[in-house]
């Protein structure tokens, strides 16, 4: 790869640090530990009320916030569960991912199609910095990690969707590297794809693994993104190298969120949106009583997608669609996780208040659950909980529920339920 595919370290000796120490790095051990802390960030401030006033205009909550700012914000909440506390934050973003360090110091919650991104003081819920894309042409990509050993951040960017191009490797976005502790930019490496936006280490942390919408545009009420090539790519992390790149199968969905461990096991959520007139065609046939999508957007629904599967170790590289067997269970993926004990893939689809757990090496389903039965709607995030016996899934509006890892049985003694103000992803610390 020469350096017109991939920026060159802007911050001296900043690649030789990366090489030395990202093939080393291990996340914290944290076996031992009984109780998590969990980041969820809030799209509805505007609903939630503080002191008698809408809380995203309050002005004890923007204290910390640019003299002038008038942009989008997030209500972000923390919720320990030791003793079921809750804090929040108003942050100025609008963004559907927050990334912590792995000592639960420092989070970093990205921007979602927008000029900046924040960091902030877990402990203190308080606003620390906000930070624009590495350069001009650009606006975040919506997901970042930390490495395991907490010095650098990883966050996906892609090329503003209002400049014309020729060519798709035009419209490749980019995986910035920067410091973790001071935030400036060591690196920017093509990503290969257009649009990028999840990205997640592997377990060695050698790879970054990066899902690429595909999509050219933000469509207009109504209408359908322009898919152009929905992909998932594979990063050397201290090179930049372009180590594998799958096209998904299917042309009209996007691929949109990630889990992996190793380049053998990869996983990406497929997101297919259609009209109203489409998911009449799918319950027309169908007895029994439907609930609108009221998660459906600008005159769209959200339609069966798989989950991919991608396996540098399978003959030919191939792919593998994983469905459930009744699609309509399959509306709206969201969050994935991989269990490596037990080697599955989990994710939650939200318009389907189901839970479908995978086998990461053959796509087949083990387990399904219908959340909406365990009182649990709309499920959204997911995380490996610290103790290594359950993950934890909280629904959009409201709870986050335990469950056994491999047995996938719920941990009612465990479930929390705070109100958490409509959300896409959850952070597990």
């Amino acid at each position: 790869m020469t350096g017109a595919n991939r920026r060159d370290v802007l911050k001296a000796g900043g690649a030789c640090a990366l090489a030395a120490v990202l093939p080393q790095a291990r996340a914290a051990d944290a076996s031992s530990a009984r109780h998590a802390t969990y980041l969820v960030p809030g799209y509805r401030a505007e609903i939630a009320s503080y002191r008698g006033r809408p809380a995203g205009e309050a002005p004890e909550l923007r204290a910390d916030f640019p003299k002038g700012y008038d942009g989008g914000v997030t209500l972000a909440t923390r919720v320990s569960e030791a003793d079921g506390a809750v804090a929040r934050a108003l942050l100025p973003v609008i963004g559907h991912h927050i990334a912590a360090d792995p000592l639960g110091k420092r989070a970093w919650f990205s921007g979602m199609n927008a000029e900046h991104s924040v960091a902030f003081d877990i402990a203190a819920m308080r606003l620390e910095r906000i930070v624009k894309p590495h350069t001009d042409g650009f606006v975040t990509g919506g997901h970042a990690a930390f490495t395991p050993d907490g010095r650098y951040l990883l966050a996906t960017e892609r090329r503003r969707f209002d400049r014309p191009f020729q060519r798709a490797d035009e419209r490749h976005g980019r995986l910035v590297v920067r410091d973790a502790r001071t935030l400036a930019v060591l690196a920017s490496h093509d990503c290969f794809g257009i649009a990028p936006h999840d990205v997640r280490l592997t377990q060695d942390g050698k790879y970054a693994a990066i899902a690429n919408y595909g999509s050219v545009d933000l469509p207009l009420a109504g209408s359908k993104p322009t898919i152009l090539e929905a992909s998932l790519t594979v990063l050397e992390l201290a090179s930049g190298r372009l180590v594998h790149k799958w096209v998904a199968p299917m042309r009209d969905a996007e691929l949109r969120h990630v889990a992996a461990h190793g380049l053998d096991r990869v996983a990406a959520v497929a997101f297919r949106m259609g009209g109203e007139a489409e998911e009449r065609a799918l319950s027309a046939s169908r007895d029994g009583v439907f609930e609108p999508d009221i998660l459906a957007e600008h005159g769209r629904v959200y339609l069966p997608a798989p989950v991919v599967m991608f396996g540098a170790d399978r003959p030919g590289g191939g792919a593998i669609a994983a469905m459930p067997e009744d699609p309509l269970l399959a509306r709206q993926g969201q969050s994935v996780v991989y269990d490596p004990v037990h080697d599955e893939m989990i994710v939650t689809f939200g318009t389907s208040h189901t839970l479908i757990v995978f086998g990461a090496a053959d796509g087949r389903v083990r387990k399904l659950l219908r959340l909406d039965r365990l009182g649990l709607r709309y499920p959204r995030g997911i995380g490996l909980h610290p103790d290594g016996e359950h993950y934890a899934v909280s629904g959009g509006w409201q709870g986050i529920y335990l469950f056994r890892r491999g047995a996938h049985v719920i941990a009612r003694d465990r479930t929390l339920h705070p109100l958490l103000f409509d959300h896409s992803h959850m952070t597990v610390v």
